[in-house]
């Protein structure tokens, strides 16, 4: 068999021998040339200084590895103003020093970059090309630290390494729509000289956070800075809510009114009934108390966290607020079985109790559901438990939760129930503030989609005088950063698709069970497509 066209470079090189074993093919080649370049000086050197052995890795064959035996040789640099006085063969089939050639280091590096370095090595060693994971690393090349080709509009966002500890920063060419690099950290001065480098740059996109303002400020001048529509709008909701929370006494009551309920009392026993309504449940009264307690005895919020079990926001929440917000009631979640409950009570009833004959006869009736929860199903009877149907049957009316509520203000155009349409009207007429709240909300939400007439100033100056404290805050800090806001109303830029590269940084970095650093997370998110 012809070997030598397996070669990358045949004319220089010539297989003097072929050895095949069960799982490895073994070539013995030696190069033909008669003189060499010097890498040094580049004079050409026909004398021979010795020759040594080389083993290099190539291409897997038929699932088998193969393995280059070279007879390389060292040469004499007769040039008197070379440096170099002996220096050893340079090979069109390997780079110096590597034991990798170059076509299978082309190969792995574009399966590390795809897949990274540990998924890499397992599928290399099933084709019959075992790579250490460590040697795949090093197979990544280095990136240049400019990007190539200017770059006119730019996106910045954060991500983390660690959530809650540790961030980055990602900027990509809103023009390409791809990242052009990473940065290690977040901080003012970092972003500062990146931006600094590319005095081209026109427009930049980003969220409101004040690091950013401040470093597209010093080192971008004479880019004009754009808010991120999304963050706007999600902003103003929050802040919607968060007012709702402190002030969610009385919307109770109208609710209360609306609805036709009354109160339930709050000192009723374990056993007695949930109550229809989002009232403070005992143990929401006692958890909010307890905080208030802990506050007052000078207590600081973290010291709290750790006295109580609860998250820092839950803390500081609390904290804002003079009574307890209640305990949300989640919606009751439709089942696959239910449509079929009253089919199944009554086999039940009939004297068919077999858990696979009810669950071969709802299967015939359009069931798509597993047999564990017929069976689940047959075992509560059994106990003599609850099987949900009464929960089915009578859906009771419960007070929109702040969250919801600010959703209800914000969309009226998508409220469809009579009762909610009902509330709201309620809302305007025995609640004072409502209509006001309302009207702010909903110019807010007009004016920040680029949907409205009313000049942003105008707007800003109605949240200032409104006397509502949230959103005195909240316009206080779009005062601050009124210029990027005012673009983002006008202009149709926006972060969207730096979101679009974050969502898949974090896939690429959880592929690598987030143990990957900086370069090969720049790499693979920049050169890997």
């Amino acid at each position: 068999m012809d070997y030598q066209a397996f070669l990358p470079d045949p004319s220089n090189l010539r297989v003097n021998e072929a050895r095949i074993s069960l799982k490895t093919v073994w070539l013995e080649i030696a190069s033909t040339a008669s003189t060499c370049l010097c890498p040094t000086c580049g004079h050409i050197a026909p004398r021979v200084h010795s020759r040594y052995q080389r083993v290099l890795k190539d291409l897997a064959c038929f699932g088998r590895r193969v393995r280059l035996h070279l007879r390389v040789r060292r040469f004499f640099c007769d040039s008197s103003s070379c440096p170099q006085r002996i220096f050893c063969e340079r090979l069109i089939l390997a780079a110096p020093r590597q034991r990798l050639t170059r076509r299978l280091a082309e190969q792995v590096t574009c399966i590390t970059l795809e897949a990274g370095a540990e998924c890499s090595a397992r599928c290399l060693a099933l084709i019959g090309q075992p790579v250490s994971p460590d040697t795949l690393l090093r197979t990544v090349p280095e990136l240049p630290d400019a990007p190539s080709g200017p770059v006119r509009h730019l996106g910045i966002d954060d991500w983390a390494w660690r959530k809650g500890q540790r961030y980055g920063t990602i900027l990509v060419d809103l023009d390409r729509h791809q990242a052009i690099d990473l940065l290690p950290d977040r901080e003012v001065e970092t972003l500062v000289s990146w931006l600094q480098a590319h005095p081209e740059l026109e427009i930049i996109t980003r969220d409101r956070s004040g690091a950013y303002q401040e470093a597209a400020t010093l080192g971008a001048p004479q880019a004009l800075q754009v808010a991120d529509r999304w963050h706007l709008l999600k902003n103003l909701r929050e802040t919607l809510e968060r007012f709702l929370q402190r002030l969610h006494q009385p919307i109770q009551e109208v609710f209360r009114k609306t609805a036709g309920l009354a109160a339930v009392p709050q000192n009723k026993g374990p056993a007695a009934e949930p109550s229809p309504l989002c009232f403070p449940t005992p143990r929401a009264q006692q958890r909010f108390q307890a905080i208030h307690d802990l506050k007052a005895l000078g207590h600081s919020p973290g010291q709290i966290t750790q006295h109580t079990g609860l998250s820092k926001v839950t803390v500081r929440k609390y904290l804002r607020l003079k009574t307890s917000p209640g305990q949300p009631h989640r919606r009751q979640r439709t089942r696959l079985i239910d449509p079929y409950r009253e089919w199944l009570k009554a086999q039940w009833d009939a004297g068919t109790r077999n858990a696979t004959h009810l669950f071969g006869g709802v299967k015939q009736r359009g069931y798509t559901g597993g047999f564990t929860v017929i069976r689940e199903w047959c075992r509560l009877l059994r106990c003599g438990e609850s099987t949900g149907e009464a929960v089915a049957a009578s859906p009771v009316l419960r007070c929109p939760a702040a969250r919801t509520l600010s959703w209800m203000m914000l969309c009226p155009e998508k409220l469809t129930q009579p009762i909610v349409q009902l509330f709201l009207k309620a809302c305007r007429q025995d609640i004072p503030w409502f209509t006001r709240l309302e009207t702010l909300a909903l110019t807010g939400w007009q004016v920040l989609r680029g949907h409205s007439t009313t000049p942003l100033r105008v707007w800003l100056h109605d949240l200032t005088e409104s006397g509502f404290p949230e959103f005195v805050r909240f316009a206080v800090g779009l005062d601050r950063d009124f210029d990027a806001v005012q673009a983002a109303v006008e202009t149709s830029w926006s972060n969207g698709q730096v979101e679009g590269q974050v969502n898949r940084l974090k896939t690429l970095k959880r592929s690598m069970y987030g143990r990957a650093g900086l370069n090969l997370l720049r790499a693979r998110l920049l050169l890997s497509r």
